[in-house]
């Protein structure tokens, strides 16, 4: 019954992307085709845009995972919000003026000193700052991606620095602890409700599920 109310929900968006879902017989099978363990509920695979499900999946875990490829799909396809959220990372970063870069007029994309890997104030602000870490990770992994792609590398490795330690990311929000990851919550909430999601995709009376949602990036 949860597949289906995520099929109405996200049916279009899914169909859009090409998504398919697997629901898996056995556990064993679900390994296999994952590489995960006995204990993951859901996967989704962003190479075969498959999700995987695990026999033993929960409503919960089901809801995560249709959430984690419509996200993803999200970001590709709108790049307007894509812009909206990369900018409020960099704003975060304290990147974009000064020793830290700047941002391109035309682009909206932040452009770093050539020699930003031994630039000693942007390794300082990388250790100080999740939100740096992230921009900085993605742009010496990634210097040859497009725009669009860079935006959406920098997006996702934000999310999974919040799963590695939501404490120092949320200490290190110069807009208050705590508010980037309300604000990240309401960003969320608005892009699953564009693409057909009822109510709060994430709860905002806590952070456990923006948490469990993070995670699925990691």
């Amino acid at each position: 019954a949860q597949i289906d109310r995520m099929k109405r929900a996200f049916g279009k968006l899914l169909d859009s992307m090409g998504a398919k879902i697997q629901i898996h017989l056995d556990t064993e099978s679900f390994m296999d085709e994952t590489g995960t363990g006995k204990d993951t509920r859901g996967v989704y695979d962003p190479s075969t845009k498959t999700i995987h499900l695990n026999p033993n999946s929960s409503v919960k875990d089901v809801m995560e995972e249709f959430g984690h490829a419509a996200f993803r799909s999200i970001l590709k396809s709108d790049s307007k919000f894509a812009k909206r959220v990369y900018e409020n990372i960099l704003s975060e970063a304290g990147m974009g003026r000064g020793a830290f870069g700047r941002i391109d007029p035309k682009t909206g994309m932040l452009v770093l000193p050539k020699n930003f890997r031994e630039d000693a104030n942007l390794q300082q602000l990388a250790k100080e700052n999740p939100f740096a870490l992230a921009v900085l990770k993605t742009e010496d992994l990634y210097p040859d991606y497009d725009n669009a792609r860079r935006r959406e590398e920098t997006i996702l490795e934000a999310l999974r620095e919040y799963a590695n330690n939501p404490s120092k990311f949320n200490a290190a929000s110069r807009r208050g602890r705590g508010r980037m990851v309300e604000r990240l919550k309401a960003i969320v909430n608005r892009a699953m409700t564009k693409a057909g999601f009822r109510g709060n995709f994430i709860s905002t009376d806590s952070d456990a599920d923006f948490y469990s949602f993070a995670n699925k990036f990691k």
